[in-house]
């Protein structure tokens, strides 16, 4: 019986890795033809955006091949996402991904803010006792956005992060 599992399993285990490699093999052969390479991709996007490429990959998209890469501004260091036609070359979509300068804001205004989170936290708790379970602050209009919750409810608060005071 034993032997007849571990054949079993042997079998599946093999039949899977012939299945995946004959799948991603034809895959990419069926749809290389006339391809760009990545390093030809890579300085259309640097090109494109005068930057620097952090990382390139290949995909199918819609049944065309597509260079997704990412692409590090020199001017202003913010990450760029481009797609280049794998066949063409051309670029198809550019996007610039904000998350980083708006994580760097974020840092910029914690530092620069009159008010620290946790005496954020103690002027929500003046209006509203309660655990903090989150607290964030909105880039755009310089507060702090103060979660608690007691027993069953919970409560946002708003706080100037220089003044200290309460929006509504």
């Amino acid at each position: 019986m034993k032997i007849f599992l571990t054949s079993i399993v042997g079998l599946i285990i093999i039949g899977k890795a012939i299945g995946m490699g004959s799948i991603s093999d034809s895959h990419f052969i069926s749809n290389k033809g006339s391809m760009m390479s990545m390093t030809e991709a890579s300085k259309i996007a640097e090109k494109e955006v005068n930057g620097t490429v952090k990382n390139i990959v290949m995909d199918k998209d819609n049944g065309h091949l597509i260079y997704h890469i990412d692409v590090i501004d020199n001017e202003n260091s913010s990450n760029i996402d481009i797609q280049v036609d794998a066949k063409t070359g051309s670029v198809l979509k550019i996007k610039e991904d904000l998350s980083n300068v708006a994580e760097q804001y974020r840092q910029e205004i914690g530092q620069n803010a009159k008010i620290s989170k946790m005496e954020a936290i103690a002027i929500a708790r003046n209006i509203t006792p309660g655990i903090a379970t989150k607290v964030d602050i909105n880039t755009k209009y310089d507060y702090y956005v103060v979660e608690l919750s007691n027993q069953n409810e919970n409560h946002k608060i708003k706080v100037d992060a220089n003044s200290g005071t309460i929006i509504n």
